[in-house]
């Protein structure tokens, strides 16, 4: 809404806008309130509680990780080898969140199976990055053949 919100004249900031998601979670160490009631998605079957098993739990955790911070109860157990072998990065965005991630571990605390496995999985990720979107064309030549409209998303 911060973009909705501002203009020339009045502008919106999110505090924290300007730091890396690395040096976000230093900051909430000092909090233990907040990050014992970190939020991070809403795939979860509890309304308020995290699921502790999609992309962006495992990616918050990994990031906690490399911090050399516990991870807060509310996000769940720690990741296991395949957890972060088999995480989806669907967007080159989300791949460079990992190897931030993974940068961040190699001078940090990280487990070195963590280790392995994040660099492991971005690299699969980057490897399968461009075949993503083959599904949607297939489907979306389907839908041309067939005189309907094409589906963006």
């Amino acid at each position: 809404t911060n973009p909705m919100l501002s203009s020339d004249a009045f502008r919106l900031l999110t505090w924290g806008s300007a730091l890396t998601r690395m040096e976000r979670v230093h900051r909430l160490a000092g909090y233990p309130v907040l990050t014992e009631n970190i939020r991070v998605c809403w795939l979860g079957t509890d309304p308020g509680r995290n699921c502790g098993v999609c992309e962006k739990c495992i990616r918050t955790k990994l990031n906690f990780m490399a911090a050399g911070i516990r991870i807060p109860a509310g996000l769940g157990a720690v990741p296991g080898f395949l957890d972060i072998l088999g995480l989806v990065a669907e967007r080159r965005q989300k791949i460079d969140f990992l190897a931030e991630i993974a940068k961040a571990g190699r001078h940090g605390p990280m487990p070195a199976g963590t280790q392995l496995a994040l660099v492991l999985s971005i690299w699969k990720n980057r490897l399968l990055r461009p075949f993503r979107n083959l599904r949607r064309v297939r489907r979306n030549i389907g839908r041309w053949l067939r005189g309907r409209p094409l589906r963006q998303h």
